[in-house]
């Protein structure tokens, strides 16, 4: 019977040939991903309820798609890509995505354009922060959020924070980007200019990457003949595919298989970057618990416990740890993927790495980002973002699923 190894090697041995058509498509899926960047970034300077409004209507998108509503909650990949759309046509059931790319084109633009009315309306808030003081103390301070505390009558005046937040609940994430912008005044002449890049680098990639999405698939549209609405079956190239498996059936056995230079390197970097990112979410775990922003660390322990859940299925299955860690070896040194490996993979792409993408993004502009803090961050972000976009190649593109022991972890 065939399985998600040897489907996954027979694709890639007949699609690495065809090294212009991945790159195309590994741009686009990049853009892809970034430009949900522009809901976060709504969010983020006016209120969550905006974020959590697209979440639902995306829910809603995935679930009508999938005909099942626990589908887009055991996989959260299909809220932001849409089910059965290979651009290669290899989905056992290829769908249109015309009503889903449509919806989420509209979601994403109608975001920034909603955050360009609303920053326009608002009133300044410049008072608010304030010099330098020492030893500040203050009992109203104890109604600013805990995060905040450290630069509470510091850096910002409780007053003009208060009278910021009570003004109207749609400024409520301008006035604590305010606040948390206020602090960096602390950070002296080196790491100012550090945060300032970091923050303005966010900024701009939320704001630009919807058009970059979208003139990315005209292009590919017009010069490739990819259309991100509907791209048929390819009946011959599902047929290649599983004859190739076939061949390759005994060669997994014998642990025989051939595998080019460059599918060789794409093995040992998708191994590197998962470890990359689990590490990466851990330090961003700490430096939200350790500026007291209890609600993102909690979001980001939720996010890593589904990564911990896999891991310890696949320990226990392997009876000990050192056998997992084998496991991972065996796959770095020959360079070809085993099953449980890529099932663990698959699991990571489709749950984990796209909540751990947008908790990272959203919670980056509320923590005081010194070089440390920034490095965590641009890691963290970088290393969920390719996941994701890998993830997005497996499920999608190469319509693997995850197994069925995955889903009962």
């Amino acid at each position: 019977s065939s399985s998600n190894l040897s489907q996954f090697l027979a694709s890639c041995v007949l699609l690495e040939k065809q090294t212009e058509d991945l790159t195309a498509l590994w741009c686009y899926q990049i853009f892809e991903w970034m430009s949900f960047f522009s809901v976060i970034y709504l969010a983020q300077w006016t209120s969550h309820l905006f974020l959590l409004l697209v979440l639902l209507v995306m829910y809603g998108l995935a679930a009508v798609r999938a005909e099942d509503w626990r589908s887009p909650l055991l996989r959260p990949i299909y809220l932001f890509l849409p089910e059965r759309h290979s651009c290669f046509g290899l989905c056992h059931e290829q769908q249109s995505a015309l009503l889903y790319q449509s919806s989420a084109a509209l979601l994403r633009l109608g975001s920034l354009l909603l955050w360009l009315l609303l920053i326009v309306s608002m009133p300044e808030h410049q008072d608010i922060c304030v010099a330098p003081v020492t030893n500040f103390i203050d009992k109203t301070c104890r109604d600013v959020p805990m995060w905040l505390s450290s630069g509470c009558g510091t850096f910002f005046a409780p007053e003009e924070y208060r009278h910021c937040v009570s003004s109207s609940w749609v400024q409520y994430g301008y006035c604590n980007l305010l606040a948390a912008q206020c602090r960096n005044q602390a950070l002296g002449k080196i790491n100012l200019p550090i945060s300032i890049a970091f923050n303005s680098a966010i900024s701009l990639m939320s704001v630009l990457a919807p058009f970059l999405w979208l003139g990315c698939a005209l292009w590919l549209s017009v010069r490739k003949g990819f259309c991100i609405f509907n791209t048929p079956r390819a009946s011959e190239l599902t047929l290649a595919i599983r004859e190739a498996e076939i061949d390759l059936f005994e060669d997994l056995d014998q642990r025989q298989v051939f595998v080019g230079p460059s599918l060789k390197r794409l093995m040992r970097l998708d191994l590197t970057l998962t470890l990359v990112d689990i590490l990466s979410d851990v330090l961003v775990f700490f430096v939200f618990a350790g500026a007291s922003n209890w609600t993102l660390a909690l979001l980001q322990l939720l996010v890593l416990s589904s990564c911990g859940a896999s891991i310890y299925h696949l320990v226990r299955k392997h009876l000990a740890g050192v056998e997992a860690l084998r496991e991972l070896l065996k796959v770095y040194e020959s360079s070809v993927f085993t099953e449980d490996y890529l099932n663990l993979v698959l699991l990571e792409r489709a749950r984990r790495c796209p909540l751990s993408l947008f908790v990272q993004l959203y919670g980056s502009m509320f923590v005081t980002s010194n070089a440390l803090v920034a490095a965590i961050f641009s890691l963290g972000i970088l290393s969920s973002l390719l996941s994701a976009v890998q993830g997005g190649f497996l499920h999608i593109h190469l319509d693997l699923d995850v197994a069925v022991w995955s889903l009962n972890v």
